[in-house]
Formats: structure tokens, C-alpha cells, sequence
């Protein structure tokens, strides 16, 4: 599907349509290895917006699942970091921002998969979102 969803906007608009999103979402959350593969990269193609309520359950996915299912749900999660405005990233009590303090909060995950998903996540996140860097830097999301 994630790559029907690459070669047309004709396409993604009749998947978009059919509300994919929350569908895919179901298998990041109950599928196997591969499903969660799958969905996660279907995901970062479908979601073109970091709206609340997508944030709200990849965060939801995220914290209710066990360490080992977490990586791609971590990496869409950052996908919807990169689309988030500058405000909403930097913003105390937003969506955005409590997702962002949350990716960081993983850092001290025991689980080493996790950790290195999450810390790649984030190294990724910075550099595609210098705008945020200085912003955060002396943020308790960084030094909490």
C-alpha cells in the first residue's frame, strides 16, 4: 500500500478517503514484525499533517505497548515531528510538545533497541529541525 501511495496523488487521495490512517494504525498496535513494518512505513507516507489527534494515539500505541514493539511506532511518531509547526514543537502543554517529552523521556529506556530507535529518531528530528534546536536547548524537554 505505502508504495501504491508513492506513485500517485491519485492514489493516496482514494487511501486517505477510505481513512486508511486509523487502519493502519490498528496494525502498527496488533500486527507481527513485518505488519508493524509495513504500517509504519504506509504511515509516514499517509500522515502529511501532525494533527492532535494522530499524535495523541501514536502516543497511546507507544506507551501501551511492551519495549520490543515500540520502534516503529518511535519512528512514525518522529514523521510526525518533522510536519509539527515550530509553536507546537516549542509550545509548553501542546500535543506536539508533550510527544516530543515523551521521545525524549525513552531515552532512558533500559531496552537497548528502543533506545537506539529513539535516539535516532531524535538525531534525525534535530537535524531536519534546526528551528527547534535553540529553542529547546535550555527547554525542560531536553533537561527535565
Amino acid at each position: 500500500m505505502w508504495k501504491l501511495c508513492c506513485h500517485s496523488e491519485d492514489i493516496y487521495a482514494c487511501v486517505e478517503s477510505a481513512e486508511a490512517i486509523p487502519i493502519f494504525l490498528w496494525f502498527l498496535k496488533t500486527g507481527g514484525t513485518k505488519g508493524q513494518e509495513a504500517s509504519g512505513k504506509a504511515l509516514r507516507k499517509l500522515i502529511r499533517m501532525a494533527d492532535a489527534v494522530t499524535i495523541n494515539q501514536l502516543l497511546a500505541l507507544l506507551w501501551g505497548d511492551t519495549p520490543k514493539s515500540k520502534a516503529h511506532k518511535i519512528e512514525v511518531l518522529g514523521h510526525v515531528f518533522t510536519m509539527a509547526s515550530h509553536y507546537d514543537l516549542v509550545q509548553k502543554g501542546s500535543d506536539a510538545y508533550k510527544g516530543l517529552r515523551s521521545l525524549v523521556r525513552i531515552l532512558n529506556s533500559s531496552n537497548e533497541e528502543t533506545l537506539e530507535h529513539v535516539a535516532s529518531v531524535l538525531a534525525d528530528l534535530f537535524s531536519i529541525r534546526q528551528d527547534i534546536c535553540d529553542s529547546l536547548a535550555t527547554d525542560e524537554v531536553v533537561h527535565p
